[in-house]
């Protein structure tokens, strides 16, 4: 992948605050490894591309912008397009069914994620390294719920072993 300086040299003559590349920049690699863990981490997939990607995609829909210089055609046409349909959809958001809307705009996320990774010059270690984090952190996240529902399973026992304490209790009193 290039590194953050390279990217920083492409926009040196544009108007665009050191901040909101550099949040661009970092938002891209995120959203590979957010794909990669699937349906439940769209949220935030839609998030990051709120947040950090789409502010910037909008001042950058101009293929004759001199960032794009030296760039390849097809892959500079390809990454136009896909701001211009997220732009039309975005048009028409109130118009559509909520459903419509979010699995169209993933749709051109994920597109787009893979012209990222082409753009960005992913190589197969740049590949490996999302896949690997995308896996930690499923691991973590699995061990959390074997945790977590291992506590609820304790507290639900220490629960029902006072209740049964306190039963014992009032009947013993009684006799």
């Amino acid at each position: 992948m290039i590194s953050l300086n390279t990217f920083l040299k492409i926009f040196k003559d544009t108007n665009f605050e050191r901040a909101a590349l550099e949040d661009f920049y970092h938002s891209i690699k995120k959203t590979v490894i957010l794909l990669r863990l699937g349906k439940p981490f769209l949220p935030e997939v839609f998030k990051q591309e709120e947040r950090y990607q789409w502010a910037v995609l909008q001042l950058i829909d101009d293929p004759n912008l001199p960032i794009y210089d030296g760039a390849d055609a097809q892959l500079l046409s390809a990454f136009i397009r896909s701001i211009e349909k997220e732009k039309k959809l975005r048009l028409h958001k109130r118009l559509m069914d909520k459903v419509k809307y979010w699995s169209a705009l993933q749709d051109i996320i994920e597109e787009r994620a893979d012209l990222f990774k082409s753009i960005f010059d992913f190589s197969h270690k740049d590949e490996r390294s999302c896949n690997a984090i995308a896996d930690r952190y499923k691991r973590a996240l699995d061990s959390r719920k074997r945790r977590t529902a291992l506590e609820i399973g304790l507290g639900a026992g220490a629960a029902a072993a006072g209740a049964a304490a306190l039963w014992y209790l009032t009947k013993k009193d009684k006799k």
